[in-house]
């Protein structure tokens, strides 16, 4: 609806939208750290130690920050999320993970290598790679993140 103020021209619905939709971001990331102070900083610090380890230096910098993580390439792709957030999310805390790992692989595929991204949650531990359904004929692969690392 466009108030007394404003037309139909104005991009003043659209600020609304940007605004609301931020601060939904603000209070679901708020919501996260209450619920999992612990978990979403390390799932960062993890996925960023493992893409550390199989992302060329040269010509990729990963970062990160709390909860967030960014990877940037020379060749202006990369991604930046929290990818924790995905926790807040309906269902098995195995389900809760497959969705935060896929989420997370899905978005650094074309960095890693090309193929779908798998992610398999045992209770132990968390694997993620991209390629073929069977990990071990994986094109690329993330050293498995211990559970207990993430305190989930």
């Amino acid at each position: 609806m466009i108030g007394p103020d404003m037309s139909a021209d104005s991009d003043q619905p659209l600020r609304l939208v940007s605004k609301t939709s931020a601060m939904a971001g603000v209070f679901a990331l708020a919501s996260a750290n209450r619920r999992y102070k612990k978990a979403l900083p390390m799932i960062a610090a993890c996925l960023g130690e493992r893409l550390r380890e199989v992302l060329p230096q040269d010509e990729y910098r990963v970062e990160v920050n709390g909860p967030i993580l960014d990877v940037t390439g020379k060749r202006g792709n990369g991604a930046t999320g929290i990818f924790g957030l995905h926790l807040l999310e309906r269902g098995t805390p195995d389900e809760k993970l497959t969705h935060v790992f896929e989420s997370a692989g899905d978005s650094f595929r074309s960095m890693v290598a090309a193929g779908e991204p798998h992610v398999r949650v045992t209770d132990e531990a968390i694997d993620l790679w991209w390629g073929p359904p069977e990990p071990e004929r994986a094109s690329m692969r993330l050293r498995s993140i211990a559970r207990s690392q993430l305190g989930l």
